[in-house]
């Protein structure tokens, strides 16, 4: 039985996830780890708005970060969060 802890957490995780552009973000860290200015430019946002659509992600542990200099560079977390991403696609494919 799931507590109602797991279920809050749930519920957090997929409010992270409820944003095209985050889920934009997502699906370009499928590909490879990438800085904020690659981010900025393959979603075409701004700088600030990447960069806080980037921390809901980083705060729902659902995007990793590692500085490289002077630089942060984001990747997906774990493969977890890339197969909820596709289930979610399929799901509303069928």
């Amino acid at each position: 039985m799931y507590s109602a802890e797991e279920f809050t957490s749930v519920v957090d995780l997929f409010k992270a996830l409820a944003s095209k552009k985050r889920l934009e973000i997502l699906r370009i860290l499928f590909d490879s780890p990438k800085c904020v200015h690659e981010i900025c430019d393959l979603v075409e946002i701004s700088q600030p708005l990447a960069s806080q659509h980037l921390r809901v992600l980083k705060q729902a542990k659902i995007i990793a970060v590692e500085s490289r200099g002077r630089e942060n560079i984001y990747s997906v977390a774990d493969d977890h969060v890339r197969h909820l991403v596709i289930d979610a696609i399929e799901h509303v494919n069928e």
